[in-house]
Formats: C-alpha cells, structure tokens, sequence
C-alpha cells in the first residue's frame, strides 16, 4: 500500500485543536528523471533564507556537510553493528527553534539503512519571563510565541518540500492546557508534522512533534550530584576552565537558589519520558549550553533502564563528558572532519569541533 494513504485526516488522542494538510507547493524544478538525496539537499542552497548570507553563525550548507557526515558515522557505528536494526529511529532536539537542518539525518536514516521511521522531538519554551537574573534579562529564544515558531518552521518545510526531500505534511495541534510562570500565561500544546519520504524502497514516514511548553520546572542539584560534580570538574581544577561546571549551569536560565523567584517555572530542556526514547540528542544553539549539558548528564545517571545514547555537540571537545567519566558508562567518540555546526562558527581564534558523545552502559 501506497504509505501516503495512511497520512490524511489522522488525529492523535487528547483536545485535538486542528489538522491541517499543507497544500500549493509545487518544486520549481524542472525534473530531469530520478535524483539523488545528495542532488535535492544541494537544491536547498537555491532557495533565499531570511538570515543574512555574511553571518556565519548560520552556514547552511556547511552545516548540513557537518550533519551529513555525523549521520554516516552514526550508520556505520551504531546502525550497521546491530544484528537488528531498528525499525523507528528517536531523535530530541532540545531548544530547538525552527532549524529544520538536522531533517537531514532522518532524511539519510530512511534513505540508506532499513529504518521505516524517524520521529523528531523538538523542544521549545515560549511567552514566560523566565531569564531575569539579578538585573539583567536575557531572551530564552528566537521566536515570538507558538504561532510565530510554527510560521517557520512551516516556511522551512516548504522548501523542503520544493527540493523533493518531504512530501504531503500533515500537522495535528493537540492543546495540553497552559504554562503559568510569575502569574504570565503560555500556551502549552504538542504539534505533531508528518511527512512521507519517498526513497527507493518505497514511502516511508518522517515525523516532528513539537513539545511547546511541555516540560515541567527543573528539580534542585541533590547532595550527590553536587559532590560528584564538584569532584569530577577536571577542566576546571586544571585550570582549562574559567569557573566551575555547576557556576556556568547556574549562570542562565536556571539562577542559584538565593536568586529564583518562588513563582516562576524554570522549566527542563525535555521530559524524562523524551529523554528515555531518545537514540539521539542534539546539542545546537541551544541557549544555554552549560545548563543543556547538565539535563542530559543528570538523565543519564538517573535512568533506570540504561541503553546506549549519543549527544551530537558543538564544542565537542568543551562538553564535561569529554573530559570526565559518568559513573555507570563508558564513553566513546565520534570525531568528524567538518567542523561547522552551532556555536563552532562563533568561537574565533580556537579549535572548533563538532562531534559525537556515545555513552554505553558499563558492564
């Protein structure tokens, strides 16, 4: 059966607040027979992009180069080496925003492994004052409420669409209520997009859910994470590191305890439930990185089924796991020849690296 069949009309379960189907996207291209994934994403660079084409900090395609090759890694590495693989593959993008460029690992995943399915989680907070420490604010994203970030990434999908890499999107609204934080209202709601990807074994299906709002406030460091921390800092007791690991994790979003306001929500970058189906867990631009770090560190030691993840990450060689052990895992590496990727583009005058972290649980 024709997999697009399965895709119109489909709701999900809860206050369902619209199907939509995306409609009047037509390729501007002229097909001259059957193309290659690597001749659409190269149609992409046709396309105008509202950043500006001087700022670094968004080099489309040398981004793209960067999660190309992390994907083939990911594929010889992770895929290839297992007697079975996976059917559906689970990707977290944690303070995602709009950027739709790590499609690009689902779109390879369906295209040249046995994969049937990607789902993506995006994770985005919106419309809460919630980065006031002492009297500086800082703006925790790069959109202006649900319906803004929505108009986006849509308006990304449809070029996309354009180049031949998606097809017939779907997108169901599911409202979960409101964020209250300081008195101030957000809506909190999932978004599920579906896409058919047309490969030469057939359709197959490529998934993102919108988490907006959806993540509650972030429990206190307990006593022995503090410790291992504290113990464990091994930049900066070398002195490779200005300060110490748990001052930058405090430094942002998440103000020390003396600071936060008693009716504000300072809400996780994801759920635990989000955490434990992740395969993958995206580390781009994420606003605060430090903090993002400690989340996916904290997960990881906490879980109580523990399976093998991978963090793909600007800074690779930054991040605390490359640095210090994580009690219950070896650590393996994933090092790429392409570097940009992220916050690599705006560091100057250093090494920058993209990379993968592949935690494994110790035997």
């Amino acid at each position: 059966m024709n997999r697009r069949d399965t895709l119109k009309g489909g709701v999900i379960s809860g206050l369902v607040v619209a199907t939509t189907c995306l409609t009047g996207c037509v390729s501007p291209f002229l097909e001259e027979g059957p193309l290659s994934l690597e001749q659409k994403v190269s149609r992409l660079k046709d396309f105008s992009y509202d950043h500006k084409p001087n700022n670094l900090w968004y080099d489309y395609m040398g981004e793209l180069a960067t999660i190309a090759e992390f994907t083939d890694r990911y594929i010889d590495m992770l895929i290839n080496s297992q007697e079975n693989v996976p059917e559906t593959v689970n990707i977290l993008y944690p303070g995602s925003g709009y950027d739709v460029k790590p499609l690009l690992i689902g779109l390879k995943l369906l295209h040249q492994t046995s994969v049937q399915e990607v789902d993506f989680v995006y994770t985005e907070i919106g419309s809460l004052d919630l980065s006031k420490v002492g009297s500086k604010k800082r703006v925790v994203n790069w959109h202006k409420g649900e319906e803004d970030l929505r108009s986006m990434l849509e308006k990304s999908f449809r070029q996309y669409i354009q180049a031949g890499l998606i097809e017939n999107m779907v997108c169901t609204v599911t409202s979960t209520g409101n964020m209250v934080s300081d008195g101030m209202e957000s809506p909190s709601m999932s978004v599920r997009y579906s896409f058919d990807v047309c490969t030469s074994d057939g359709y197959k299906r490529l998934n993102l859910n919108l988490s907006y709002n959806q993540s509650g406030d972030r429990d206190e460091i307990s006593h022995d994470e503090r410790n291992f921390f504290i113990q464990q800092d091994a930049d900066y007791l070398s002195g490779n590191r200005r300060s110490p690991f748990l001052v930058d994790v405090r430094a942002k979003f998440w103000p020390p305890v003396a600071e936060k306001r008693a009716t504000a929500v300072y809400p996780s970058y994801f759920t635990p439930q989000q955490f434990e189906d992740a395969d993958i867990v995206l580390s781009h631009q994420p606003g605060d990185w430090s903090l993002l770090q400690f989340d996916y560190l904290r997960a990881l030691m906490q879980a109580k089924d523990r399976k093998e993840n991978i963090v793909f990450t600007e800074l690779f060689d930054r991040t605390w796991a490359r640095h210090n052990p994580l009690p219950g895992y070896t650590t393996d590496y994933i090092t790429l020849n392409h570097d940009d990727f992220g916050m690599n583009a705006e560091i100057k005058g250093t090494r920058k690296t993209a990379g993968g972290l592949v935690f494994m649980p110790a035997n």
